[in-house]
C-alpha cells in the first residue's frame, strides 16, 4: 500500500503547512495579540467534509488542532485528488492549519499514542460512526 506523503508516522506529529500569523481584533477594534481560541487543543477524529471544515475554522481561529489519521492518511484526500486540482485545493486548505497523525487505532501502539494526546487536549471531535 502506498503511504501518502502529507501524513505523519506515529512518532511524531508535524505542521502540514506553516500556518500564517493570526490577528484578531477585539470589541473596541484594536488588534488583539492573541487569536482567541489560542491555547486551546483539539483532536480531529474524522473523514471527508463537515467535521474537517468545522476543525480548520477552528484552526484558522488559533486553536491547534490535531488531526488522529488512520495509517494511510484520510480517505478524504484521495476522493479530492480523484475529483480534479479544485477539489485537490480545497483538501490541502481543509488541512493546512492542523497537525496530523496516522495512527493504528486497532493497535494497542496506536491506542496508547491517541490516550497520551487525550491527557494533552481539551476538546474531542469525531464524525465516525
Amino acid at each position: 500500500m502506498r503511504r501518502r506523503a502529507s501524513c505523519q508516522p506515529a512518532t511524531a506529529l508535524s505542521t502540514n503547512s506553516p500556518a500564517a500569523p493570526k490577528r484578531t481584533v477585539n470589541a473596541s477594534g484594536t488588534p488583539d495579540s492573541k487569536p482567541p481560541l489560542d491555547g486551546v487543543t483539539i483532536l480531529e477524529f474524522a473523514t471527508i467534509i463537515a467535521t474537517p471544515l468545522a476543525c480548520t475554522m477552528l484552526g484558522d481561529l488559533g486553536a491547534r488542532v490535531i488531526k488522529v489519521e488512520p495509517i494511510g492518511g484520510d480517505p478524504g484526500r484521495g476522493l479530492a485528488r480523484a475529483a480534479g486540482i479544485g477539489s485537490y485545493i480545497g483538501a490541502s486548505r481543509n488541512n493546512a492549519t492542523k497537525e496530523s497523525i496516522c495512527v493504528d487505532l486497532k493497535s494497542e501502539h496506536g491506542q496508547a499514542i491517541v490516550r497520551e494526546l487525550i491527557k494533552q487536549a481539551d476538546f474531542i471531535i469525531n464524525n465516525y460512526r
